[in-house]
Order: C-alpha cells, then sequence, then structure tokens
C-alpha cells in the first residue's frame, strides 16, 4: 500500500518539475520576444514558429545565452529558474534510478 502512494508521489512531483519548466520556458521566450525580436531574428528565428521545437529550450541553457541576455536582468533571472529546473529534474530521475537499483537488489 505505501509502495503505491510513494509512486504516485514521485510521478507528480516529477510531472510538477516538468510542468514548471515548460511554463518558465513558455515565459522566458515570451518575454525574449516582446523586449528584443532583434536577437530572437538573430539567434532564435524558430521562436516566430507556433509548432513545438526543441531549439527554443536548448537555446537557454546554452552558456553563450547568457552572453545574449546580459542587458536584461528580468530574463537572466528566468534563464536562472530554467537551469534550475532543468538541474533538479536530471537529479530527480538520478535518485530515481538509485532507488529502481536498490530495490531491484534487495529482491
Amino acid at each position: 500500500m505505501t509502495s503505491e502512494w510513494l509512486t504516485l508521489l514521485l510521478l507528480m512531483s516529477y510531472l510538477g518539475l516538468c510542468v514548471a519548466a515548460v511554463l518558465i520556458n513558455q515565459r522566458l521566450l515570451k518575454v525574449f520576444t516582446a523586449k528584443r525580436p532583434d536577437l530572437v531574428a538573430k539567434y532564435l528565428p524558430e521562436a516566430t514558429v507556433r509548432n513545438r521545437h526543441p531549439q527554443k529550450f536548448f537555446f537557454f541553457l546554452k552558456p553563450s545565452a547568457a552572453k545574449i541576455l546580459a542587458g536584461e536582468a528580468e530574463l537572466l533571472k528566468l534563464r536562472r529558474y530554467l537551469i534550475w529546473l532543468s538541474v533538479c529534474i536530471l537529479v530527480f530521475l538520478l535518485i530515481i534510478v538509485i532507488m529502481m537499483i536498490l530495490v531491484v537488489a534487495t529482491q
């Protein structure tokens, strides 16, 4: 019974982290396109297309994006949140893998 609740809790935690990362990325992209359309056209032409593209997410994770966004404090703050959430997702997945290995090893 406890393992079922733990599984559901872990799944909901992972879902929450992923949804938060998507929302922060959308907000960052919206603010970036509103404040700096010249840089968007130069560095992120996929931003003007309505369909999903992974480049819209990975662009802000690159170290070069910090230099591009250097003049805007709000954009840098959102970028830091996005990087923090991405690291949290990776750490969370690593913890899940370790837990699964421990469960398999104890059986």
